[in-house]
């Protein structure tokens, strides 16, 4: 489910919709959550344990999109989207920066 949008550009709800859902997929989804379970049972972890993937870059043809699981909602997902010429480094930087402050909003 999409919970907000801040954004300056204005997009059609199926788009909204659409990136909510392929959210839940590279987070959620079966082959992922198998993954996951793989790299935990070769480290020892517990298969319930925190979730193995916390950070995703997605770079497409004019865009740069953070996908970051929320610390403190592990089911929580925040995507942001920036031009592709951003520095990626200063991009994770203020994602991660911003993160305390959304968790705290929901």
């Amino acid at each position: 489910m999409l919970l907000g949008v801040n954004t300056v550009d204005s997009h059609p709800q199926e788009v909204l919709d659409t990136l909510a859902a392929a959210t839940a997929d590279l987070f959620q989804g079966a082959s992922v959550t198998h993954i996951e379970n793989i790299f935990k049972k070769a480290r020892g972890q517990e298969k319930d344990t925190q979730h193995y993937f916390q950070e995703m870059f997605i770079f497409s043809e004019n865009l740069l999109h953070v996908f970051m699981r929320s610390k403190k909602y592990p089911g929580h997902v925040v995507c942001y989207v920036c031009r592709k010429n951003a520095n990626p480094g200063m991009v994770l930087t203020k994602a991660r920066m911003g993160m305390e402050s959304v968790a705290e909003a929901v």
